[in-house]
């Protein structure tokens, strides 16, 4: 079988489809068409089995899958984040990423904790492998000049909020059907992984093209903190966040309206309880 990979068609992308959806990863859809859906489903899958989380199907990750043999049903873990770490980044965050991070930013790791804390509850994964996302109906309404807003205004919309359940499979539902509409405003719209990082900034987040941000966010909280790290210095965030000066900080990284969430007091308390 030839490598699979997103813009792939076919029956083998069907089949590959219906053995993930069979092992528990949601490709978003039977249909043979490998799109962003079915690419995060075989990157979930490649971290539940510590392999390479590049979205592709090749040689190793067709063995992994049992592709001929679908009715054996593998065990699959329920984490994420098991096996290498690919790049030298974890896939879950360890001390010494944190430390690593801090020497960048030249700050405290309590500081770097409190944002994960507040932005996240620390965690940059679902337990079936996708990364936590939010749909911003807002952004998507921006990007893509309200074209959708008459007949999807819970997806387009120009008012901030209608976001449902958040922090889990909700948001991915949102993700996906905003995607068969606009695929990059989608990505764009949503704030991705453990530091919940805006689609639209990946050029700040240090990302050539939004398609290596969308990737890289798939893949683990290495790269999540990789983003992070470059989103803080290329906006000049980096000496609030050495300071403590967190109205500053909540400002720029969460908005002129972060007063309404009380983003900075939260970021307080998370930064003293790590600080101890």
């Amino acid at each position: 079988m030839p490598v699979l990979k997103k813009g792939s068609i076919g029956p083998q992308v069907e089949a590959l489809q219906r053995r993930l959806k069979e092992l528990g990863f949601d490709p978003n859809g039977v249909d043979g068409d490998f799109g962003a859906g079915t690419q995060a489903a075989v990157i979930a899958f490649q971290n539940s089995k510590g392999l390479e989380a590049d979205g592709k199907v090749g040689p190793s990750t067709l063995a992994a899958l049992n592709l001929n043999g679908a009715s054996d049903s593998t065990p699959v873990a329920d984490t994420p984040n098991g096996g290498g770490n690919g790049a030298g980044l974890s896939k879950i965050l360890n001390e010494n990423d944190y430390k690593q991070a801090a020497e960048q930013l030249k700050c405290e790791v309590a500081a770097i904790k409190a944002v994960a804390q507040v932005e996240s509850a620390g965690g940059g994964f679902l337990p079936d492998g996708r990364p936590k996302i939010l749909f911003e109906r807002h952004v998507f309404h921006e990007y893509t000049k309200g074209h959708f807003d008459a007949k999807h205004p819970d997806l387009s919309n120009p008012k901030q909020g209608g976001y449902g359940e958040t922090g889990g499979k909700h948001q991915w539902d949102r993700f996906n059907l905003a995607s068969t509409l606009d695929s990059a405003a989608a990505i764009k719209a949503c704030s991705w992984g453990k530091f919940q990082a805006m689609g639209f900034n990946f050029g700040l987040c240090g990302f050539a093209t939004l398609e290596d941000f969308h990737a890289a966010m798939l893949k683990n909280e290495g790269e999540h903190l990789k983003a992070f790290c470059n989103f803080i210095t290329n906006s000049h965030l980096d000496a609030p966040l050495r300071s403590h000066n967190w109205v500053k900080f909540a400002r720029g990284y969460n908005g002129k309206t972060f007063k309404k969430n009380k983003y900075d007091t939260k970021l307080a308390a998370a930064y003293k309880k790590f600080s101890k």
